[in-house]
């Protein structure tokens, strides 16, 4: 499914974010290192859930489609 490309990419970013964020939470490090982490995770997050909410958008535009309310 093509619709699910976002999805993918989404899902690859996640881990990173919550990489750097697991990695750079710690009291002797500068604290945009956990802010990096959580842009980055929450960038992947959104990519994710936005291209699953248009997915179940594409049926009920099909079904509008076919059969419009006058």
């Amino acid at each position: 499914m093509t619709e699910l490309v976002l999805t993918q990419i989404g899902m690859i970013i996640c881990p990173i974010g919550m990489f750097i964020l697991g990695w750079t939470a710690d009291a002797q490090t500068h604290w945009i290192g956990p802010q990096i982490g959580s842009a980055i995770l929450l960038f992947g997050l959104t990519l994710a859930f936005n291209s699953i909410q248009n997915l179940y958008d594409i049926p009920l535009l099909r079904y509008l489609e076919a059969d419009p309310i006058v």
